[in-house]
């Protein structure tokens, strides 16, 4: 089975892993957004292929709280997936 998954979630020391099982190679982009929609960060990923870990560190410090992100094949392909953040001090 094909999938994209959050580890861990919660995200620890402004680090998303993005646990790529199955996916079809080439680029994605990846959307953020806080729990009232605003899009806090955007980023492109290159994934190589294969069963892999990719990890992101978004372009601003992210506060603790609940986050959407959606992650868009350039054929198309599109999953959301929730994140929680609670690493903070």
């Amino acid at each position: 089975k094909s999938s994209i998954t959050v580890f861990p979630n919660p995200v620890q020391n402004q680090t998303i892993g993005l646990q790529f099982t199955n996916m079809i190679a080439g680029n994605y982009s990846m959307v953020l957004s806080n729990n009232i929609g605003q899009v806090v960060d955007r980023q492109k990923i290159n994934y190589p292929g294969s069963n892999s870990v990719l990890n992101l560190k978004p372009t601003q410090r992210l506060s603790n709280g609940r986050y959407t992100m959606e992650i868009i094949h350039s054929n198309g392909y599109r999953q959301t997936l929730s994140i929680l953040v609670q690493d903070n001090m």
